[in-house]
């Protein structure tokens, strides 16, 4: 991020709306960033994750947009920068200004801060200020590709793997001796299925539409083991 402005956090109602046809568009008309990256402990780092906006109403307004962090390893950070300026991470929801036809972007940054982990969904909710009653929702997907010594030694005593991936009706987890637990998330970071595992067990994927997933596999104690993506065909 390149600037801070100290700013007292401002707390918003948001009515959620079934209704989509918005005012507020992404450009890409994906509603969604996901972004890989590999995790060092070792160093500083900031994550990116951008989507593109443009607001289609008739004349000037006021945008309001709050976050949510859906999923969060310990000790990680993510902020906001919106049109106008990059917040600090306790900055939670905050409103701009923008004309008709105007793009703009909405970037989430993560910081890991050197603690180890593998992943973070991000929401990002927005509203006209005129009218709160009809939000929009966008979805920030942080993965990592592990480089910390904790992955090197799950490499070296034999990772999970998800076989076949692709997969259609069921998967498997290879080196799931370990694996107690299983939660699967799509891509906006919504749980889609949780359930007990037993080694050796297929893992029912019937129920799961075509397209990209992160299955979350956890030990006997509750502690995440590994966050594996899954393609559903």
């Amino acid at each position: 991020m390149n600037k801070y402005l100290p700013i007292s956090l401002l707390v918003f109602l948001l009515a959620f709306a079934s209704n989509l046809q918005s005012q507020i568009v992404s450009i890409s008309d994906a509603d969604f960033a996901i972004v890989e990256f590999e995790l060092d402990v070792d160093s500083e780092q900031d994550i990116e994750a951008t989507i593109r906006m443009v607001y289609e109403g008739p004349e000037e307004a006021t945008l309001v947009w709050e976050r949510e962090e859906v999923f969060l390893e310990r000790n990680w950070e993510t902020a906001i920068c919106d049109p106008i300026i990059c917040y600090q991470p306790h900055v939670s929801s905050m409103y701009f200004d923008i004309e008709p036809n105007q793009p703009f972007d909405m970037t989430t940054h993560l910081y890991p801060n050197g603690a180890d982990g593998d992943s973070a969904f991000v929401r990002l909710f927005m509203h006209e200020e005129s009218d709160p009653e009809t939000v929009y929702q966008f979805t920030y997907t942080f993965y990592a590709d592990q480089t910390s010594s904790v992955e090197i030694e799950r490499l070296e005593s034999g990772t999970p793997r998800l076989y076949p991936n692709p997969a259609t009706d069921v998967f498997n987890i290879q080196n799931d001796e370990k694996i107690d637990r299983l939660e699967i998330f799509n891509v906006v970071g919504r749980m889609v299925h949780s359930s007990s595992h037993s080694s050796g067990n297929q893992v029912d994927a019937s129920s799961l539409q075509p397209g990209l997933y992160f299955v979350k596999l956890f030990g006997q104690d509750n502690n995440l083991i590994r966050t594996l993506r899954l393609n559903r065909l």
